[in-house]
């Protein structure tokens, strides 16, 4: 193998990892949540439950973000292009901010933190 057909190699083996990570760093959205918010606008959704939002550009079909969330906390994207959790950015800015985009919601299989007995007596 030649020293630039090695590099060649090299820099084709780089592309395909990162490739991989992009795509393990937005996997879909999971069959259990479910959409509970589409617009083209400002989207909010405050959860009922502890558990997990999407984000998706569904201009794209594409899952842009994903989060943690208490029962009670509120999740927005549209007024800016960054998402909000309770008001304080939760996430990088996401591209594509003028898509349609949907809200999805899994709630955990756990008992609400806020309903879990205070164990520090």
């Amino acid at each position: 193998m030649t020293r630039s057909s090695g590099i060649a190699m090299c820099v084709f083996l780089a592309l395909g990892v990162l490739t991989g990570c992009t795509a393990e760093h937005y996997p879909s959205v999971p069959p259990e949540a479910s959409q509970v918010v589409k617009s083209s606008k400002v989207i909010t959704f405050t959860a009922p439950h502890d558990g997990r939002v999407y984000l998706q550009d569904d201009t794209n079909n594409r899952l842009i973000y994903s989060t943690d969330i208490r029962r009670g906390q509120t999740f927005e994207y549209g007024s800016s292009n960054t998402p909000t959790l309770n008001g304080k950015p939760a996430g990088d800015p996401v591209p594509s901010p003028g898509h349609r985009h949907s809200i999805y919601f899994e709630p955990s299989d756990r008992e609400d933190l806020a309903d879990r007995p205070d164990d520090s007596h």
